[in-house]
């Protein structure tokens, strides 16, 4: 099996030289002027539950900020110098939360994006929000500075793709306590609590002002989901969304032999398994089809780092 993977690798990374040679991106630099180092520990999240991209707990991760002392009946006055309207869109956050928030954008002029109400955390419209506003625990990883990391959710990795901002509920806080909207950059959310990896929110979306694009780092993949949507440890139709918000498109296994047109082509297959998938059942698949077979957490991972991560410690066999 040690030859077959070998064998598999190399063809797969001559067949990325091909495409270099022929005009297109390549894959470890779409999005990802900073390279990561390989030798930080890469969290798996296969602990994850799939309640955890579909419907989180109510249960908010503690806030990083010291605690701003605001009286939700004090009457605040509207500010209506801000130069654009915010649209607010939450996630991970407590019934009191959401109700400050939604306080917040009445005293100080915003709006509140739609799906916030229904307490929907696996999607939103990312044409219209502004600010993704989540809680987060303040860390501190390898040096003495301290980090805001937040719970992976779709919606956080929808915000990653679309390029806007992720700040810390305090924000919401804050802007109550100055009577006005306030700089976000001071509570900018620096990561997830899946990588070790900083400053990933804040690179999206620098990209997305500089260039005016989202992110597109699975635009060249394809991904084949090998076994029943509830075998997988996330909620997929969640997931299958994230991917797409990353120009990635994801089918079930029974499709995968219909891919003939031009634009499939163009895009590597890679089959997805869940957690646990029993070695001899991911080599069956692999010869079934020759495609790369890497467990889902390799999916989310990639977003984490906002780049294209080495598939070896993610192969289920």
């Amino acid at each position: 099996m040690v030859d077959e993977k070998a064998t598999f690798i190399h063809n797969f990374e001559k067949s990325n030289l091909l495409r270099e040679n022929s005009g297109d991106s390549n894959l470890s630099d779409v999005h990802s002027p900073t390279l990561v180092d390989r030798n930080l520990p890469v969290a798996l999240g296969t602990e994850v539950p799939k309640e955890r991209i579909a419907q989180e707990s109510e249960q908010p991760t503690s806030t990083a900020a010291e605690p701003i002392q605001y009286n939700p009946t004090e009457s605040i006055q509207a500010n209506h110098t801000c130069v654009k309207r915010h649209v607010l869109a939450t996630s991970s956050l407590s019934k009191t939360q959401r109700s400050t928030v939604k306080k917040a954008c009445k005293a100080l002029g915003s709006d509140l994006e739609h799906g916030l109400h229904q307490q929907d955390e696996s999607t939103f419209d990312s044409s219209l929000v502004t600010h993704l506003i989540t809680t987060s625990k303040s860390e501190s990883l390898t040096t003495s500075q301290k980090y805001r990391r937040c719970k992976r959710t779709a919606k956080y990795m929808l915000a990653m793709a679309h390029g806007i901002f992720i700040v810390d509920f305090s924000w919401i806080l804050a802007s109550l306590a100055a009577a006005q909207w306030i700089d976000e950059e001071k509570y900018e959310v620096d990561g997830d609590i899946h990588t070790e990896v900083m400053g990933k929110p804040r690179e999206s979306r620098l990209n997305r002002i500089q260039t005016g694009r989202s992110s597109d780092i699975f635009s060249l993949f394809r991904f084949v989901l090998l076994f029943r949507l509830e075998d997988y440890e996330y909620h997929v139709d969640s997931l299958r969304a994230v991917v797409f918000a990353f120009e990635g498109r994801m089918l079930p296994e029974d499709q995968l032999p219909a891919l003939e047109t031009s634009e499939n082509a163009t895009r590597t297959c890679v089959g997805i398994v869940p957690r646990g998938t029993p070695a001899e059942s991911a080599r069956e698949k692999y010869h079934q089809y020759h495609i790369p077979i890497v467990q889902i957490a390799w999916i989310v991972d990639c977003i984490s780092h906002l780049e294209i991560l080495p598939f070896g410690e993610y192969f289920p066999y």
